[in-house]
């Protein structure tokens, strides 16, 4: 990472957000519902120093692994009733003299915890939460903030600010107009709760049926999408490695894949999809896609094409036929290459 410029910005959120380190370590509030324990767990334990010293070990270890001079401590999204229902925390506040103000314990947890980072010899940054609760934290604190009208308010307090990006992405599988109406709605929502939040949908085929249903045909190799796929010269050893979120067929239509180019045919011709198949008469056509920036952009892409670029400067042809479909490249970001 480092040598790609980029820097590492280890997160350990705390005292809230930490359900799973209490699988592991008494360190969480017991809650308490009428005057008993009720079996659940809230944030970290100010009242005890093993909290403490857990927390010490824990990041000595932190420092040693992670070079980066800053670590992230959370203090996001603390609240306060499980402290409130514990009779040893509040008999602490009493001991404190916090009185009623657990912002003050929240405090006290979030200075003793810097403490311990700082003679690591590490910075630090904590969420705007804790600034909400009306913590007073030390000057050097570095604040992240998620809404950038709120940034002033921290600065005014003499903080340093992070601004995290205003961008909501989310991955939403495409099934036609239900899924365009979907997220119309959530644009809405969105709009309503914060209008300055930029929403970004990206609509993806959903899983095939045959992941689910074994008995199901699956799909053919040409119709698949998603995926990396790989086209060979048949008269010289160029390859052409390139990937598509659409149907296989549209982006190799792009390329100059013949009309009569054939497709798997299925093994077992008891079901439908092989009878289609052997049927002569049976024209496969394909629809123009309802929402792809990649569909509109394929009349570009004709013309770019480096395979036919190839096909045009040497009067080779291009195996359409025996094309392997790289799935387990599928996450690797590969930009189209003519090797």
């Amino acid at each position: 990472a480092r040598q790609r410029g980029i820097r590492v910005f280890i997160e350990f959120d705390s005292p809230a957000h930490s359900r799973s380190w209490g699988r592991a370590y008494d360190i969480l509030t017991q809650c308490y519902s009428e005057e008993k324990p009720n079996n659940k767990l809230g944030p970290m334990d100010p009242s005890r120093n093993t909290t403490f010293e857990f927390l010490k070990n824990f990041f000595h270890e932190v420092a040693q692994i992670f070079p980066d001079r800053y670590v992230h401590l959370g203090a996001d999204e603390v609240y306060f009733d499980c402290w409130e229902s514990n009779p040893s925390i509040t008999q602490f506040m009493r001991q404190m003299e916090f009185g009623t103000k657990y912002s003050l314990l929240e405090q006290y947890f979030m200075q003793t915890l810097i403490n311990i980072v700082n003679a690591t010899g590490k910075n630090y940054a904590v969420w705007q939460d804790i600034i909400d609760n009306n913590v007073t934290l030390q000057t050097d604190t570095v604040v992240e903030e998620s809404y950038p009208d709120e940034m002033a308010r921290v600065t005014k307090l003499g903080y340093k600010t992070l601004l995290s990006s205003c961008w909501i992405i989310i991955d939403v599988p495409f099934v036609g107009k239900a899924t365009q109406q979907f997220l119309k709605e959530i644009r809405k929502l969105t709009n309503k709760v914060k209008s300055t939040t930029q929403l970004l949908a990206i609509p993806t085929p959903p899983p095939a049926v045959c992941q689910f249903f074994n008995n199901k045909d699956k799909i053919p190799k040409d119709l698949q999408s998603n995926i990396v796929y790989q086209l060979n010269c048949t008269d010289c050893s160029a390859t052409y490695i390139g990937k598509t979120t659409r149907q296989a067929c549209r982006r190799l239509k792009e390329h100059g894949t013949p009309p009569n180019a054939s497709v798997d045919k299925p093994v077992q011709f008891f079901r439908r999809s092989a009878r289609i198949a052997a049927d002569k008469n049976f024209k496969k056509s394909y629809p123009k896609s309802e929402s792809s920036n990649e569909e509109h952009e394929s009349a570009t892409l004709a013309l770019t094409s480096a395979i036919k670029r190839h096909v045009a400067t040497t009067k080779h042809q291009i195996n359409w036929n025996l094309w392997p479909s790289l799935k387990p490249l599928a996450e690797i970001k590969l930009r189209d290459l003519w090797l």
